[in-house]
């Protein structure tokens, strides 16, 4: 309508008639714009907030995550839950400051599995990691179980006594879980929160993460076959 509009004024205008008018027009327009400046700000993070609020829930691992059985994904009833990390494929979620869920979904032996990796911080992180089916019948695993010296960063600094004194301070040896998208695999790290500030400080530059890939994690040869 408006096209059509200008059309006809400008076949009926003479042409610095019709100028004239498109910028007393084009005036008019901006006027407006800035007066309406603080309400239209107000629309836009309004649309922004709607946006982000529809996606929230948006993702196939999302609706996985609520759909999931409560012996599966324990949401407790009175916790606050936060959104720490989500992609596609992942979610991970805190109820409080000592206990996360997260969950993945990922393909192995050509089936798609999911994983819940439950981490409680009491002091140090123990993260409980479990597989399932689409059906959410749970996937037997045989978890590798890393030792400290699989965490160990070589270095002339670390002496042989030092390494046996880490030993002696992470006895027993709390080991974190997390899903690593971009890698397509488990990283695992070992939780030094049970420590005082500054002896995790002191020790943590001598440390690493490992990964797992998925047939790692489940105890299977290759992405057909398990162990017995």
């Amino acid at each position: 309508m408006v096209f059509c509009a200008a059309k006809i004024l400008r076949f009926l205008l003479p042409p610095k008639l019709f100028l004239s008018f498109f910028a007393d027009c084009f005036k008019f327009a901006v006027e407006k714009w800035l007066i309406c400046k603080s309400m239209r700000r107000i629309y836009i993070l309004l649309l922004c907030f709607l946006a982000s609020s529809a996606s929230l829930f948006s993702a196939p691992v999302d609706s996985l995550f609520l759909s999931a059985p409560r012996h599966v994904v324990p949401l407790p009833a009175s916790d606050t839950l936060h959104v720490l990390s989500r992609t596609a494929r992942s979610l991970r979620v805190a109820f409080s400051s000592r206990a996360e869920v997260e969950m993945a979904v990922f393909t192995a032996g050509g089936r798609e599995l999911r994983a819940t990796l439950t981490t409680l911080r009491l002091p140090a992180a123990d993260t409980e990691v479990r597989f399932w089916d689409e059906g959410w019948r749970e996937v037997p695993a045989a978890l590798p179980r890393p030792v400290l010296d699989d965490f160990l960063v070589p270095s002339d600094s670390l002496s042989a006594f030092r390494a046996d004194e880490l030993r002696r301070l992470l006895d027993p040896l709390h080991v974190a879980w997390t899903w690593r998208e971009e890698a397509g695999a488990f990283d695992a790290c070992v939780s030094l929160d049970a420590l005082p500030d500054f002896e995790r400080r002191s020790w943590q530059n001598h440390l690493r993460e490992r990964l797992f890939s998925p047939e790692e994690m489940l105890n299977w040869h290759d992405a057909g076959r398990k162990t017995p």
